[in-house]
């Protein structure tokens, strides 16, 4: 056979494109299977407090246009069915044996506490945050505090208490001090005695207000939104790169770039 043909024939047979085929590495498919549901499940987690973020805005939004609700004159079971951002009003009765810091609290860059103390209104009781206080300079030195005690007339609004308390004593001397990381109702009511029916943070004008600069959302829907987005993207390219691993696609597109 003539060389010039042999040549021919032999580039035309190197011009054949290759076929899509996989080559599976049970590890790295293995790893993929396991992150890939865990970054969708973190996307819709993202969504779904994105979603939260707007309702509770909206509750503000409309309860700022409402006039106070007076908690002495409903029941118990009327007060923790209020709705959050609710405007009160109240005389309760504040006992000053107990109370607790609220900890890393931040305010303009200082860090600091939130002051938590019991409210005794009618026969339930009421946990009030009387805002922000600043630490001192050695942590292991509780803030000098003027506690409310006695009948206190309050304004403030209903909040929604966190979970996951972690206690831990600041001070030695008789007074029952706690220092704690979020509000538990349930635990603080066995630890305090006191059933603690709700929480209410108080507003700048009412008696015993200390900082108060209530925050409606701690982080904004959109930025929920873009961790979202940013998971679901993380999940995209987890699928790109377990093709790429696990087949010849990435030649295939450099062969078809060299052929163009």
């Amino acid at each position: 056979m003539p060389s010039e043909q042999l040549e021919h024939r032999t580039g035309a047979s190197s011009a054949v494109p290759e076929k899509l085929h996989f080559n599976i590495s049970i590890r790295l498919l293995a790893l993929g299977l396991l992150l890939f549901p865990l970054l969708l499940a973190l996307g819709v987690w993202q969504l779904e407090r994105a979603d939260e973020k707007t309702r509770l805005l909206d509750a503000h939004k409309q309860q700022q246009n409402l006039a106070p609700i007076s908690v002495n004159g409903i029941e118990e079971s009327a007060v923790q069915a209020l709705a959050p951002f609710t405007k009160v009003t109240f005389n309760a009765n504040i006992d000053a044996s107990i109370y607790w810091l609220l900890d890393n609290r931040i305010h303009r860059g200082r860090v600091g506490y939130e002051v938590l103390q019991v409210a005794q209104v009618k026969d339930f009781w009421l946990l009030i945050n009387r805002g922000w206080i600043e630490a001192a300079f050695d942590r292991r030195v509780a803030p000098e505090i003027q506690l409310l005690t006695g009948s206190v007339n309050i304004a403030g609004q209903i909040a929604l208490p966190s979970k996951n308390i972690m206690l831990k004593n600041m001070s030695p001397d008789a007074q029952v001090v706690e220092r704690i990381a979020e509000i538990d109702l349930a635990k603080l009511s066995a630890i305090s005695g006191f059933k603690l029916s709700g929480l209410v943070q108080l507003a700048p004008e009412s008696e015993g207000a200390l900082m108060t600069n209530w925050p409606t959302v701690n982080i904004s829907p959109m930025k929920h939104q873009a961790y979202a987005f940013q998971w679901f993207s993380m999940a995209l390219a987890l699928v790109i790169l377990l093709l790429f691993a696990n087949t010849n696609l990435l030649t295939l597109l450099k062969q078809k770039t060299t052929n163009k």
